[in-house]
């Protein structure tokens, strides 16, 4: 759910780009993105962080696109929330005693705090990549394929990062380790 939660509005948006232009486009991202922080609240019972951040960034530099009628500002957004995990993660790594990750999802996946340091780092490089990707699609390409590819481009590298951090898991014996604590956890009995 929190992931079409995410995702939606950029459809929302990629759709509205497909029958008019990017200016419009933005309005109805700033529309979806109303509506994806109502159905956070709804089904988590309270807006995250990064449904927070994601919903600010959206609503300023939309704002700014629609008022100035200029696409640079919306194009410059998936730059500006990707820096900024990046930095919280690198934060969280250098500062924390608990990485931002282990915080996140360490009770869905109870990992030492040296792997969740190592998974941090990569998310961070990944994020950072991401960044910069944007703005190398959004400077050397037109609005149509930087529309897609915002669409597209970062479900892909989404898809992607997580499938590189379940190898990692995998190689390093902590998925299967996961495994078996969880079937043990199914063997004992229910009082």
């Amino acid at each position: 759910m929190k992931t079409l939660l995410d995702f939606g509005p950029i459809a929302a948006f990629f759709i509205a780009f497909q029958f008019s232009d990017l200016i419009t486009a933005t309005w109805v991202l700033m529309g979806a993105q109303v509506l994806a922080a109502v159905l956070c609240q709804q089904s988590l019972g309270r807006i995250d962080g990064q449904m927070q951040a994601q919903s600010g960034v959206v609503f300023v530099l939309g704002g700014l696109t629609v008022y100035l009628q200029n696409a640079t500002f919306i194009m410059w957004k998936p730059t500006l929330v990707n820096g900024a995990f990046a930095l919280i993660l690198v934060g969280g790594n250098l500062f924390g005693r608990k990485t931002m990750l282990s915080r996140l999802l360490g009770r869905q996946l109870p990992l030492p705090e040296a792997v969740w340091r190592t998974l941090s780092w990569g998310w961070a490089v990944a994020f950072t990549l991401s960044a910069v990707l944007n703005l190398v699609v959004a400077y050397n390409f037109s609005e149509a394929i930087w529309v897609s590819y915002k669409l597209f481009g970062g479900l892909g590298l989404t898809v992607l990062y997580t499938g590189v951090m379940l190898v990692y898991l995998g190689r390093t014996g902590h998925l299967k380790a996961l495994s078996e604590a969880e079937s043990q956890k199914d063997q004992e009995p229910k009082s």
